[in-house]
C-alpha cells in the first residue's frame, strides 16, 4: 500500500499548478461574482478547485470593446480567452473560397455570460472565426499563458489522479 501511495502522490506534486505564477488583476467583488457565474459552468473550468478558480478569475482583466470592433480576426494567432460581461458579438466564419472577401457567414452570436476564444489557445492554432462587437461591450480577458498553465496543469493532474485511482482499484 505504501508503494501505491507514493506512486499516487508523486505525480500530483509534479503536475501541480503554482498559483503564485498567475497574474493578479484587482477587481470589485461584483466583477468577481459576474466572472465566476460565467466560467464555473464551463466544461473547461467546472472541475477546478475553489482556489484555482479564484486565481483564474483574478487573472482576467477588463476590456471595453466598441460596436463594430473586431475583437478576434479569423486566421490571427490566439492571444486571449474572453468572457462577455455585457454587450453582444457576432461570430463569422469564412471558408477558403471567401478568403479575400468580407467576414464570411454568421454562425453564432454571443451575449452576457458567454465565453469564446478557447480553441486557438487549446490547440495552438490560428483563430477559426472572427468575432465582431455588435454593441458597445465589456469583456474579461485571460491571456494565453495563464489559460494554458491552468488547463494543462489541471488536465495533467486530473488524468494522473484517474490513472492512479485505477491502479489502486
Amino acid at each position: 500500500l505504501a508503494v501505491w501511495q507514493f506512486v499516487w502522490t508523486a505525480p500530483r506534486v509534479q503536475a501541480g499548478l503554482d498559483l503564485s505564477s498567475i497574474p493578479f488583476v484587482p477587481k470589485s467583488a461584483e466583477a468577481k461574482v459576474r466572472i465566476k457565474e460565467c466560467v464555473q459552468d464551463s466544461i473547461l473550468f467546472q472541475s477546478l478547485d475553489e482556489k484555482t478558480l479564484e486565481a483564474v478569475i483574478m487573472s482576467m482583466h477588463g476590456r471595453q470593446v466598441q460596436s463594430g470592433e473586431a475583437l478576434i480576426k479569423q486566421g490571427d494567432d490566439g492571444d486571449f480567452f474572453y468572457v462577455v460581461d455585457s454587450g453582444a458579438f457576432d461570430c463569422f466564419v469564412k471558408d477558403k473560397e471567401d478568403a479575400a472577401e468580407g467576414l464570411g457567414a454568421l454562425v453564432t452570436q454571443y451575449g452576457p455570460k458567454t465565453t469564446f476564444g478557447e480553441l486557438a489557445l487549446m490547440y495552438n492554432a490560428p483563430r477559426a472565426a472572427s468575432i465582431i462587437a455588435t454593441a458597445d461591450s465589456t469583456v474579461w480577458a485571460m491571456e494565453r499563458n495563464t489559460f494554458r498553465k491552468v488547463l494543462v496543469a489541471h488536465t495533467s493532474t486530473t488524468l494522473l489522479q484517474k490513472q492512479s485511482n485505477h491502479c489502486v482499484q
